[in-house]
């Protein structure tokens, strides 16, 4: 999705610009690269699913993780005050202050607190999430919940009374703030949330402790909607980018919010619905509702130019105070509530069409305006889905080795080590860097102990099976090192005074970048020697799996083999809790290449010709090959020889469809089998003088397929 131009917001980044001139303040980001950021992120996605998406944009454009220490330094970019360029604005108030090192009472302020699962490193060092603040303040919030707090005490900042109130339970920072506080929390939840191993929730609940939890969610949705992104917080974004290389997406697209948490509860459900503004510069009815039916186009004209499968709310309230109903020509298909903005969604066996009219009041002014919709139909290809060709193999298994000595001391930055590339990220800046012969590249001292990270994004593709890192302590140091891939992590290891290897397995085979980290709590770290052991010239093996075919041969029979443990992985089952007769194969075939536009309508499903009646009358052919196995075939006759045609195979459950990744397609190699054991029981009881013909029938057919 590539983010809309807004020629307002060139217009204030331009007057922006000329303020940071006259400050001397110089701020580089790559504006190709920003304007295109959000290229990956599904136009419609909704929920968990987009949540995913943005998540997974973070993990590639997260590049550098910045220190808790070199926040201090960020600051100098990401707070400084336009104004003052010795100054930095303050999280709550935005009050400007000396910056002089973090001195006159100003901390780091964990806008998701410390104690909620955040800690120092990750969301604690992020500079997209801290934000320099007066020591008093930080102390009044602590780790207390967001929330509108009716009875409670107005706190204060280095002496001086604040508008932003502290209850028992809850801390409510003034207007100006909500907003902005409400788009970190946003950021925090998704970057670190349920598809990190930090696993931090956002609630709709306050008092939650020193969990991992945070609220309250409804209230943080309503304040994103009525405090729009602030020109501070646009130039916090650009700053951070360029240190970390990723954006916050709330700040970008604040109506992410209500796309993932909207439908959390009646509440939030409500708070996206009701979430409209008065402009601040109020026009006259006419201006008003012409700016909101402008508004409401923007907004859905993109939604509504695919066939929709998920939607769960629409707006109620537009942008510039229209109070907006909404009428179906189809409520039975998309029902709309008017009262909440709730969507009711019932998607047919085929492609259906409504007419959706939203009509927009404001005062005495009126006006409508439609959309035509299509519902996208049950039948749901998944997100991983790939046409494969039917002999497409893997490569040639290669076990590779990569190995580097430190022979010297290292600074902070991209580091070329041997034939991989490095990024090295010091705890702490300031602290002692050396090398010993013996132990290799030193990382702090006796008096100012620091560890550091490399991270690698060059074995990515590759499975990794082990790394091994020679390293050691300082007498009486301490150390934890860790080794991480794709951000999660493969153990902790404590060295010893003496270097000695120390080996972590990737024994769940997670891809994805490799980071080698040194937490230091007393004296000096080493690190000598990185081995790592990985394969190369391996496919993705899931490819292997996925349920899709190609044919090309004028009498092709085709197949489909499912046992028991894969229909039961697929349905989430007990074996013995599914009735296997009612296991509906199907093969669909598609003419042309918009299976990848998700084009249902253009899918066949293949029949065979000479064998038609015979299908008619058995389409599946069961055979129990075992008490944990069960197989089930379809034959595919008379192909075109000069098509070729991709496929699809799937079942049917109790009215339901799903795509089985455990489907096999040896069609040809199951007959053989199964026409041998079929012939090797009616040898048998031929020669025991008991067969009565049982097996002619499958027989028979195996026979024809073969031949």
């Amino acid at each position: 999705m590539k983010r809309c131009k807004n020629l307002l917001f060139i217009a204030l980044l331009t007057m922006f610009g000329s303020l940071l001139q006259k400050s001397q303040i110089k701020i580089e980001v790559n504006k190709v690269e920003a304007a295109d950021y959000y290229d990956t992120i599904t136009d419609n996605a909704t929920g968990s699913y987009l949540r995913a998406q943005l998540y997974d944009l973070m993990m590639k454009t997260h590049k550098t993780y910045t220190s808790y220490d070199g926040l201090k330094s960020a600051y100098k970019t990401t707070d400084v005050d336009p104004n003052n360029p010795a100054n930095v604005l303050l999280c709550y108030t935005g009050t400007s202050r000396t910056y002089n090192n973090m001195a006159n009472n100003i901390n780091r302020e964990h806008v998701w607190p410390n104690s909620k699962g955040v800690g120092k490193s990750g969301p604690g060092s992020d500079a997209h999430h801290l934000r320099p603040c007066d020591l008093s303040l930080n102390s009044s919030r602590g780790n207390l919940d967001f929330d509108e707090v009716s009875n409670g005490r107005y706190a204060s900042e280095n002496g001086i009374t604040t508008q932003n109130k502290v209850g028992s339970n809850a801390f409510e920072p003034q207007d100006s703030a909500k907003g902005n506080i409400a788009r970190i929390i946003f950021y925090v939840g998704m970057h670190y949330g349920p598809e990190s191993s930090y696993n931090l929730t956002i609630v709709d609940t306050i008092g939650n402790g020193k969990g991992k939890s945070i609220g309250k969610l409804s209230t943080l949705l309503k304040w994103n909607l009525e405090h729009p992104v602030g020109m501070d917080e646009r130039r916090r974004n650009e700053a951070a980018q360029v240190i970390q290389g990723n954006r916050n997406p709330f700040i970008d697209h604040p109506e992410f919010a209500c796309k993932i948490w909207g439908d959390y509860n009646e509440n939030t459900r409500l708070a996206c619905a009701q979430g409209g503004q008065t402009p601040d510069n109020p026009q006259n009815p006419k201006e008003t509702i012409e700016a909101d039916a402008k508004d409401i186009k923007n907004v859905y004209n993109k939604l509504f130019n695919e066939p929709i499968k998920e939607m769960t709310q629409i707006k109620i309230n537009g942008t510039y105070g229209s109070k907006i109903t909404w009428e179906s020509s189809n409520p039975s298909l998309l029902n709309i509530n008017n009262q909440t903005g709730t969507v009711t969604l019932n998607p047919k066996d085929k492609n259906e069409h409504v007419t959706l009219t939203a009509t927009l009041t404001y005062q005495e002014e009126t006006m409508q305006v439609v959309f035509e919709v299509t519902i996208k139909h049950n039948l749901t290809i998944p997100s991983s889905f790939k046409i494969l060709k039917e002999n497409d193999g893997s490569g040639e298994v290669k076990q590779e080795t990569y190995e580097y000595m430190f022979t010297q001391r290292q600074n902070s930055g991209t580091l070329q080590l041997g034939s991989i590339l490095w990024e090295h990220t010091r705890e702490n800046e300031t602290a002692y860097t050396g090398y010993d012969g013996n132990k290799g590249y030193q990382m702090g001292s006796s008096n100012n102990p620091g560890g550091g990270s490399f991270i690698t994004s060059d074995l990515k593709d590759y499975k990794i099976k082990t790394i091994e890192i020679t390293a050691a302590v300082a007498s009486q140091g301490k150390t934890d090192l860790e080794v991480l891939i794709d951000h999660q992590s493969l153990g902790v290891k404590q060295p010893d005074v003496n270097p000695q290897v120390y080996l972590f397995e990737n024994q769940l085979e997670v891809k994805g970048d490799v980071t080698i980290a040194f937490k230091v709590t007393a004296k000096a770290s080493y690190i000598k020697n990185i081995r790592i052991e990985y394969e190369s010239g391996v496919k993705d093996e899931e490819e292997k799996t996925y349920a899709s075919i190609s044919l090309k041969n004028p009498s092709m029979r085709f197949g489909i083999s499912l046992s028991k443990d894969s229909i039961a992985n697929t349905l989430k089952l007990e074996k013995n809790a599914i009735d296997y007769t009612q296991i509906q194969l199907k093969v669909m075939a598609v003419e042309n290449e918009i299976l990848t536009q998700y084009g249902y309508e253009s899918m066949l499903e293949l029949n065979a010709s000479s064998y038609q009646q015979l299908i008619k009358q058995s389409p599946l052919l069961n055979y129990m090959n075992s008490q944990n196995e069960y197989n089930v075939s379809l034959v595919l006759y008379s192909i075109d020889m000069y098509e070729e045609y991709n496929a699809i195979c799937y079942f049917e459950y109790e009215n339901n469809v799903y795509y089985s990744n455990e489907i096999t397609t040896s069609y040809y190699e199951m007959a053989e089998l199964n026409y041998e054991r079929y012939l090797s029981l009616k040898q048998d009881m031929v020669q025991n003088g008991n067969y009565q013909n049982e097996y002619e029938e499958e027989l028979n057919l195996l026979s024809s397929i073969l031949n």
